[in-house]
């Protein structure tokens, strides 16, 4: 998608205008990009965020592509790619959401999710479309809500951010999301679409992996569960009870976490987390961030990105960083390291579950 796609303007929504992948891009064939059955190529996209909405668009469009280009056929942005992360000014820029279920040719009336299901139908990958401040005409309430847009450009899931960050750190950042977002109340996570699986089942009963011929030519015809994925937005990774829940309750071998790091915060604990939650779950996780400003940017000067978009293995090993410039970042999800890690250190069995549970009270999405 070029930039002429999405016309740079003005960042306030019309709620009279819709939008729709169709009208945007007439002629969209819809194709899945094909990985070996045990591998999910992920790439983060640290991309800047400027103050003009269309801008942001063309960017992650862009940066998407060349996701695609090299071999992806999942790609996350960062947490408010479409907006500065300011809370004084996200309302101007929030935008109502349809249904998740909604097809990439239906009209609505969201600019920046119609962007997204162009550039997921145009590159035929799945996209964890970061955050925009999402709007609920109803009550005029405003949620920090992640979109997950398949290749066919079809609306999988979303996620609104449950955990708002009201954090006051001594000559550091002060952070009042609470003074503008409502907490969602979800926990998310969606499966790949068909043919971007990563788990294979288990042998049958009284087989083994070297078996004889027919126990793997019937283990060959089995069904391939495809890979599950949970979302998380920024401050959500610091509650270990919702990855949790996610990896052990939903079954997801990958938490992704679109993220607005700070330089206040990030040095000191984000790939602490980041290791610590892959560890403690047996999960990829990774999470993405905005790239910095420079030092004449005004949207840096009030918010200083920390960027250091990251992968880690289930091991807790960093897979890949990127630093503070623009970037995209890339790593395989193997299934197979999912099964060896699990395999070594089989925790889910040992856990006491007569003393202690982790259970979620609400729905999951």
């Amino acid at each position: 998608m070029s930039a002429a796609a999405v016309s740079p303007g003005a960042h306030t929504t019309s709620h009279a205008a819709t939008f729709s992948a169709a009208q945007l891009q007439p002629v969209l064939v819809p194709r899945v990009r094909q990985r070996p059955p045990n591998r999910v190529r992920l790439a983060l996209c640290q991309m800047r965020v400027t103050a003009d909405k269309g801008i942001n668009l063309a960017t992650a469009a862009r940066d998407i592509a060349t996701a695609a280009e090299g071999g992806a056929t999942l790609v996350v942005l960062p947490e408010c790619f479409n907006c500065p992360y300011d809370t004084s000014r996200v309302r101007g820029y929030a935008e109502e959401l349809p249904p998740v279920g909604v097809s990439g040719t239906v009209r609505h009336g969201s600019r920046t999710l119609a962007a997204i299901q162009v550039a997921a139908r145009r590159a035929g990958v799945t996209i964890v479309a970061g955050s925009i401040p999402e709007l609920t005409s109803h009550d005029g309430r405003l949620y920090n809500t992640s979109m997950v847009v398949g290749p066919s450009g079809e609306l999988l899931a979303k996620h609104r951010k449950m955990h708002l960050c009201d954090v006051d750190v001594p000559g550091g950042v002060r952070l009042r999301e609470s003074t503008t977002f409502t907490p969602g109340h979800q926990v998310t996570t969606f499966p790949m679409p068909t043919g971007e699986a990563v788990t294979a089942p288990a042998a049958p009963p009284g087989t083994t992996n070297g078996g004889s011929a027919s126990s793997s030519s019937a283990q060959a015809r089995a069904p391939i569960v495809p890979l599950r994925i949970g979302v998380g937005i920024c401050y959500d990774v610091r509650f270990p009870e919702l990855s949790a829940l996610m990896a052990r309750q939903s079954g997801a071998g990958l938490l992704v976490f679109p993220a607005a790091l700070n330089k206040a915060l990030g040095p000191a604990h984000w790939e602490l987390l980041l290791r610590a939650r892959a560890v403690d779950n047996q999960v990829y996780l990774a999470v993405c961030s905005p790239a910095c400003g420079g030092a004449d940017d005004p949207e840096e000067k009030r918010y200083p990105s920390w960027g250091h978009s990251m992968i880690v293995s289930p091991w807790g090993k960093v897979l890949t960083s990127a630093q503070f410039e623009p970037e995209i970042v890339y790593a395989d999800i193997d299934g197979s390291l999912l099964d060896s890690v699990r395999t070594a250190l089989p925790i889910s069995k040992q856990r006491r579950h007569d003393v202690y549970m982790t259970v979620a009270v609400a729905p999951s999405s």
